[in-house]
């Protein structure tokens, strides 16, 4: 499944964290930018984690970042999976640019051709809805990775977030990502059998919603086949009717979004279709109240067995008031 690299969703195009007591407040601080690429392609690496002493902060889809540092002599040290750390000590005395190549063993990926690396607004696909998501589909991994690379993971990143790349039934690999209001970057990263990894360049997709009450993304690994149902009182949403809707025949996820959400409670279901011999592991996402400034994410992740076949599954539950106000009750399984 998608793994997190925060426990918090960033919206911001880079996030500094100054950790509290281990600056003086006496002390002189001095601003320290720069940007961060691959060493030997200059491609820029989103999300790499620059902690300089007390200060850390991560890059933008421009592997740009900046942040404040106490003077004097501080260690530097730059990070991010798949790559060889980078460390300096710094005698700060003055601002200071710090432009970072990071090293990795792995052999650079060709995403030149679009037929492999498609970021789709959805809303392309359905005229009648907008919906707030990326799909991302590769048609031929071999095509993106050199020969003398073994390919053992593929993901997406976006805010800090990776969501790993499934095989689909169309024999490539597709992802959907949503969408926040805004400018949305994005960045493929592919490692390899000894752990190096590749990034892509990052890709920017725009939504002009300014705000999004709820969506629900569903994803699953194997060739299992899950729908995810959220029911009301008066409805059933999952009908275009009734709210944003998409369900890609040869990808291992669905997702449903409601631009407003009238008051009510909302139960998220799971229905299993088919479930493979093992263990199939499956991961909702529940995004409320989604703008500009932020976003409540609430993520549940469950392992079905076999016997679970048409046996649905009630994951949790939104509430939502008169007044605009929604909380999410899990529910027990």
């Amino acid at each position: 499944m998608g793994r997190r690299g925060f426990a918090l969703v960033f919206l911001f195009s880079a996030a500094v964290f100054v950790f509290p007591g281990l600056c003086s407040a006496d002390a002189e601080s001095f601003r320290v930018f720069g940007t961060v690429t691959e060493m030997d392609t200059g491609i820029p690496l989103m999300d790499a984690v620059i902690a300089i002493g007390p200060v850390m902060a991560l890059t933008d889809a421009r592997g740009e970042y900046w942040m404040g540092v106490p003077g004097g002599l501080q260690e530097m040290e730059v990070s991010l999976g798949g790559y060889q750390v980078f460390r300096q000590v710094l005698d700060l005395k003055q601002d200071e640019q710090m432009d970072i190549g990071l090293e990795t063993k792995a052999p650079p990926i060709d995403t030149a051709g679009i037929g492999l690396f498609h970021p789709i607004e959805l809303s392309e696909l359905r005229e009648e809805t907008d919906y707030p998501a990326v799909l991302l589909k590769i048609d031929d991994l071999t095509s993106v990775c050199p020969p003398d690379m073994e390919p053992t993971r593929v993901e997406l990143w976006a805010r800090a977030v990776s969501y790993s790349v499934f095989p689909d039934w169309a024999g490539g690999l597709s992802c959907l990502v949503p969408l926040f209001p805004g400018s949305n970057s994005l960045q493929l990263r592919v490692w390899d059998a000894d752990g190096s990894a590749r990034s892509d360049r990052p890709r920017s997709v725009e939504l002009t919603w300014n705000h999004m009450d709820f969506c629900a993304v569903l994803s699953w690994d194997g060739a299992a086949d899950l729908d995810l149902r959220i029911y009301s009182p008066d409805q059933e949403l999952g009908d275009p009717g009734a709210a944003s809707t998409y369900t890609p025949s040869d990808a291992s996820l669905e997702s449903i979004a409601v631009k407003e959400l009238a008051p009510g409670d909302y139960q998220i279901w799971v229905e299993p279709r088919r479930l493979p011999e093992g263990t199939t592991k499956m991961m909702l996402e529940l995004l409320l109240d989604v703008s500009l400034h932020g976003v409540d994410l609430h993520v549940f992740e469950l392992e079905l067995s076999p016997d679970q076949v048409d046996m649905p599954i009630h994951v949790a539950t939104v509430q939502a008031d008169e007044d605009g106000l929604k909380r999410v009750i899990s529910a027990e399984h």
